[in-house]
C-alpha cells in the first residue's frame, strides 16, 4: 500500500534534502510525499479534507513529519489542534526539529507525537531518515478513516 506522508516544514534546504532522500520511494510509488511550508497551511488541507469528506481518496496522510519553528503557526500548536479534532487527534505525527531543547521534546510527547527526531541527527541527506521511515512503515499497521 501506499504510504501517504505529509512534509510540514518552511526550510527550502531541508525540504529538498528529505525531497532527495525519499525520491526513490516516491519514483516507485511506495510513497506520496505533499508538502507544506506552514502550519497554517496544513491544518487548511486537513479541514478542506474534511470539509470534502476526502477520506475515500487517500488524502489523510498515514503520518505527518512536522518542524517547530515555522512562521504563521508552529509545531506544537498545529500539534494541538490536530489533538484537539475528534476526526485528527490518532494522526500519527513526527517532529523533525533542530532544536534539542528537552522542555521542547517535552512539550511534544504531551502532545503524543509517534518521536522525535532532531535534524542534526540524521545524517548528511537525511539518510537515517529514509532509513527509519522505511522500517517503520514496513512495521506498523497505520489508522485510516
Amino acid at each position: 500500500m501506499k504510504k501517504n506522508i505529509f512534509l510540514v516544514d518552511d526550510n527550502e534546504m531541508d525540504i529538498m534534502a528529505i525531497e532527495r532522500a525519499l525520491e526513490d520511494k516516491v519514483q516507485a510509488g511506495k510513497i506520496s510525499l505533499q508538502v507544506f511550508n506552514d502550519g497554517e497551511a496544513v491544518i487548511n488541507r486537513l479541514e478542506e479534507i474534511q470539509k470534502k469528506n476526502l477520506y475515500l481518496d487517500k488524502t489523510l496522510p498515514h503520518l505527518m513529519i512536522l518542524d517547530l519553528n515555522m512562521p504563521k503557526m508552529g509545531g506544537i500548536e498545529v500539534l494541538e489542534r490536530i489533538r484537539n479534532d475528534p476526526e485528527n487527534k490518532s494522526m500519527v505525527v513526527f517532529i523533525l526539529s533542530t532544536s534539542s531543547i528537552p522542555s521542547e521534546i517535552k512539550k511534544a510527547y504531551q502532545n503524543n507525537v509517534a518521536g522525535y527526531l532532531v535534524k542534526d541527527e540524521m545524517g548528511i541527506g537525511y539518510e537515517k531518515l529514509n532509513e527509519f521511515l522505511e522500517a517503520y512503515s514496513n512495521n506498523v499497521s497505520f489508522p485510516r478513516k
